[in-house]
C-alpha cells in the first residue's frame, strides 16, 4: 500500500465530517508561523496506529498462552479465560475509537 494512502483516507473523512480544506493543508503541509509541523496528520497516524498494532499483538500474546495451556493440560476453562482476555483486546481494536456502547459491539 502506498504511504499516502492512509493519509488520503484520513483527508476523505476529514472532508466527509466538514473539516475545512485549508484546515486538511495545515494538517498536512504545516505552517511553522502557527506552531503547525508539516506531516502533523501523519504523524498523527502513525501513533494512532502503532497503538492498535501493539494491541493486536497483545490479544495474539493472550491466544498463543491460550494454545500453550491446552498444549500442556491446563484445564479448559483457563484456556478459555485466556482466550476471552484475547478477543477483549481484539474487540476494543475493532471498537475503536467508539465506545462499546456505539460501536454496536460491546461485550457478547
Amino acid at each position: 500500500m502506498s504511504e499516502t494512502v492512509p493519509t488520503v483516507a484520513a483527508l476523505v473523512a476529514l472532508a466527509e465530517h466538514g473539516i475545512p480544506p485549508d484546515i486538511q493543508e495545515l494538517l498536512v503541509v504545516g505552517n511553522a508561523g502557527r506552531g503547525i509541523a508539516p506531516g502533523a496528520l501523519r504523524k498523527a497516524l502513525l501513533a494512532e496506529h502503532k497503538m492498535l498494532v501493539r494491541e493486536i499483538e497483545a490479544a495474539c500474546g493472550y491466544l498463543l498462552n491460550a494454545k500453550f495451556d491446552l498444549e500442556t493440560g491446563c484445564t479448559k476453562a483457563t484456556a478459555i479465560m485466556t482466550i476471552d482476555g484475547g478477543l477483549k483486546r481484539l474487540r476494543g481494536v475493532l471498537a475503536y475509537p467508539l465506545p462499546p456502547s456505539q460501536s454496536g459491539g460491546g461485550d457478547k
